[in-house]
């Protein structure tokens, strides 16, 4: 009966030596430890909830979605995206496939998780989350802008190029030839 007494209380005082976070609800959540590599785990013990607070091994961090260390060429800690409410959210991704997971954890939001979306999805920030590529028209640039570039010779012929790159070029040339006016357009494909 000592014995059973003694463990109750210990269960007690670890919890309120190691409870800042107060687990209610069995599970793993992560938690701020640096790199994204910590997270708690929380028990039902006799006495209530005890909390352990562990690190994934060098290389790994902690995945939300999984709830297991994983490896980081997957899943990468983005400390330096600020989070301010728990959710995905859009980042500078030229294909839209990436994304921020800002993730809640016992006590708060934590560092925010890089996420790739599975192939053939993309990230859609309307649903903030991945959605077939069909279904949402990424608006990144994934290739550099076509530029509209024009050239005009003012003198007795009016002359202008119209050019986007890797486009035909369309050459408008305009004159007053005795007194009749003279459009000429020509249409010139580029290799």
């Amino acid at each position: 009966m000592i014995y059973k007494c003694f463990l109750i209380y210990l269960g007690i005082l670890w919890q309120s030596v190691n409870g800042a976070d107060q687990c209610v609800t069995r599970g793993r959540f992560p938690n701020r430890i640096e790199n994204c590599r910590g997270y708690t785990m929380c028990i039902n013990g006799p006495a209530g909830f005890i909390e352990y607070n562990l690190t994934c091994p060098e290389s790994f961090i902690y995945s939300h979605l999984e709830n297991l260390c994983t490896n980081v060429t997957s899943y990468k800690c983005m400390p330096e995206f600020k989070c301010t409410e728990a959710g995905n959210f859009e980042v500078d991704s030229e294909n839209c496939t990436s994304f921020a997971a800002c993730v809640e954890g016992l006590s708060g939001l934590v560092d925010a998780r890089w996420s790739e979306c599975p192939q053939g999805t993309v990230f859609s920030p309307t649903e903030k989350s991945c959605i077939n590529e069909t279904l949402y028209g990424c608006h990144k640039i994934e290739d550099s802008p076509n530029i509209l570039s024009i050239l005009i010779n003012n003198g007795p012929i009016f002359t202008a190029n119209f050019t986007l790159n890797d486009a035909p070029t369309l050459s408008y040339h305009y004159t007053t030839v005795y007194g009749f006016s003279l459009l000429l357009l020509l249409y010139t494909i580029k290799r």
